[in-house]
């Protein structure tokens, strides 16, 4: 009997070790394998900038400014227009409502007429051919008396004709003659006038041919 009660006695005390064995226990959350853990950020705190403190002695005088209830920090509350204080700021409607009234200059142009100067009437054919002969004083510079021929004479062939012309050219008491036979011109009054407000009336001799 004893060693059956003991045999007894031995499984119930495995039975109850069994039954008061500790169960299994979740590992702490730092000690999890394969994880990290990052300690927590600390938190920042966002400090406001102070505000600048403006000198006493030069503060602008455009400039309204307050004392805060804390301190003597000015503080600037309005600024006026200092570029132009007479001149107040245009809303950008009024600018824009100006824009559509202003109206461009009107610009004026002068038409310049071209002044066509009529033609000098031709000699009639029914007139006889003439000679004029035009008398020219030396004035001692070669140079200058060969200018004033061919000048006169440019303006002799410039008008078309059948009528001659030629030089005398005066000089230290001697006449020279000056002819152009292969060379006509027309003799009219617009001409004839031209030639004497040149050279004088009293140089200008015109004869009639044949």
């Amino acid at each position: 009997m004893d060693g059956f009660i003991s045999r007894d006695n031995d499984e119930v005390i495995d039975q109850i070790n069994l039954e008061t064995e500790p169960e299994d226990e979740e590992p702490p959350l730092d000690e999890l394998p394969g994880e990290e853990l990052q300690p927590p950020a600390p938190v920042q705190q966002e400090i406001p900038p102070e505000p600048s403190a403006l000198p006493q002695n030069n503060t602008p005088a455009s400039y309204a400014t307050h004392v805060s209830p804390g301190g003597t920090i000015p503080v600037i509350t309005s600024r006026a227009n200092l570029a132009n204080p007479s001149r107040s700021i245009s809303q950008p409607g009024h600018t824009l409502q100006q824009n559509q009234v202003r109206e461009d200059p009107t610009v004026r142009y002068h038409m310049l007429r071209a002044s066509i100067q009529q033609p000098d009437p031709l000699p009639s054919s029914d007139q006889k051919p003439r000679c004029i002969t035009i008398t020219i004083e030396s004035c001692g510079n070669k140079d200058q008396d060969v200018r004033r021929i061919k000048r006169l004479h440019d303006i002799l062939i410039s008008r078309p004709g059948r009528d001659k012309f030629a030089f005398q050219v005066c000089e230290n008491g001697w006449r020279y003659q000056i002819d152009f036979p292969n060379v006509t011109t027309g003799l009219t009054d617009p001409l004839v006038s031209q030639l004497m407000n040149l050279i004088g009336s009293q140089n200008i001799d015109i004869a009639h041919l044949g």
